[in-house]
């Protein structure tokens, strides 16, 4: 059911309960009302009947305006009837008589009577005085009142519903105008934008995040069909080149080392393609399944010294120095309380092989500064350092700076950097200079 025809429908059922409790209260105490006051009319009555009978003037009724289907009779302590209105006296047993005599008064209602019998004395004698009648204006008043509460109920409960279906109907317009421009929004035109201006109120609000998403939506739509791009072309230059070497290999028969070295060209490629599908499936990872990662605590000096071990072992010439700039007072103060060693490994490891293929010793410095606050990791090399124009766009994945087109890579190292760095909460800064070389700076917080 839609929100304009559910909401004024709820209203017309809330309106209703609520008429209708209200209306029961007030017919409830309007009851009780009229059948007290008819009581006290009927106690009136027989008050002054008994006072006609002590002056010895008998029951004059004339004196009294008729009640419908009236009696008044006044028995003995026995029951027996000494005076009454009516031919047929009524009669009245045992318990009746113990009542009044114990209580004094007492009153009854039947379907459609209203009696009192009350106890009085005359010349030292009981007597009990019996009055009933029906109450027909008082009825008749209980049953108009009903219907008044009825009929307003009813019109007050349809009232409602009409004027909460004009009022939802109304205030859904926006809500409505907006899920129409939704529907004509799709892949091909994220960038239209809802007019927040329209409704400046929720609905406004609901449009400036529904620009927002599309915004983020239509950033990351761009960044797929890059990634893609990138992605085809860094896979089509290695199979390109496997495809060269097979077919320069079955041009014509050659010597056993001749296909060796072919083999040995295609396994190359193939390690690169290899690494190159890896890093992709570990950035789509930590970019994807952040919190399927596990972290634990563990001291950075050891990482850094791991990352270094397995870097040397598949480039020996190259040369890393790690120092500390102040002596740790204790090992506690090396310890990230949170981690994940294999990640870090990751990226100090592409850090560490960045400035030593960009530096003409095949040298980085690291340094290690443990504060009150965080751990900073600092990587330095002597480069020729990256330009401004590059550093903005050096962790996109696929961007190889100017500098590096000459060197063997796919761009994605300080991408994964980026990723990982992120997932441990520690921003890192690049600044480089033709002249210093470049140097990278990392503070995981403690």
């Amino acid at each position: 059911m839609r929100i304009t025809e559910k909401r004024p429908l709820q209203a017309g059922l809330v309106v209703i309960c609520t008429m209708s409790l209200f209306s029961f209260i007030i017919y409830r105490i309007y009851e009780r009302h009229k059948i007290s006051t008819f009581f006290e009319l009927l106690e009136e009555r027989a008050d002054l009947r008994i006072a006609q009978i002590k002056e010895d003037k008998g029951l004059i009724s004339s004196n009294f305006l008729p009640l419908r289907s009236e009696q008044f009779a006044i028995y003995n302590e026995r029951g027996q009837v000494s005076y009454c209105l009516d031919d047929e006296p009524k009669e009245i047993d045992l318990p009746i008589i113990q009542r009044v005599a114990t209580e004094g008064r007492f009153f009854l209602t039947t379907d459609s009577t209203q009696c009192i019998y009350k106890l009085t004395s005359n010349n030292e004698s009981s007597l009990i005085v019996y009055e009933s009648a029906s109450d027909r204006l008082g009825n008749a008043r209980l049953a108009y009142l009903r219907q008044l509460l009825l009929i307003g109920s009813i019109l007050c409960s349809l009232l409602t519903y009409i004027i909460m279906r004009f009022v939802v109907h109304q205030e859904m317009q926006p809500f409505l105008s907006i899920i129409q421009k939704m529907r004509r929004i799709n892949t091909e035109n994220l960038a239209d934008k809802l007019d927040e201006s329209e409704v400046p109120n929720e609905v406004g609000e609901m449009a400036q995040v529904f620009n927002n998403l599309t915004d983020r939506l239509n950033k990351s739509i761009k960044q797929q069909k890059s990634f893609i791009s990138s992605v085809s072309h860094e896979l089509r230059n290695p199979l390109a080149i496997l495809q060269g070497i097979t077919e320069v290999a079955l041009l014509k028969k050659r010597e056993p080392e001749d296909y060796v070295l072919s083999l040995h060209r295609i396994g190359k490629e193939i390690s690169k393609m290899t690494r190159l599908i890896n890093n992709l499936l570990l950035l789509s990872k930590t970019q994807s399944n952040p919190e399927d990662i596990k972290f634990e605590a563990g001291r950075i000096d050891e990482v850094v010294w791991k990352a270094k071990d397995q870097l040397i072992k598949q480039n020996p010439q190259y040369q890393i120095l790690v120092t500390f700039e102040e002596n740790p007072e204790s090992d506690h103060s090396l310890i990230l309380p949170k981690m994940n060693e294999d990640l870090l490994v990751l990226a100090f490891t592409n850090l560490m092989d960045n400035a030593c293929k960009y530096s003409p010793d095949n040298s980085v410095d690291i340094s290690i500064a443990a504060l009150n606050t965080s751990l900073n990791l600092l990587f330095h090399n002597s480069g020729p350092g990256i330009s401004v124009n590059d550093l903005e766009n050096i962790t996109k994945p696929f961007f190889r700076s100017s500098n590096a087109s000459r060197t063997e890579g796919f761009g994605l190292g300080l991408s994964l950097v980026s990723q990982i760095l992120s997932l441990h909460d520690a921003p890192f800064d690049i600044t480089s200079n033709p002249e210093e070389g470049t140097l990278v700076t990392i503070s995981f917080p403690i």
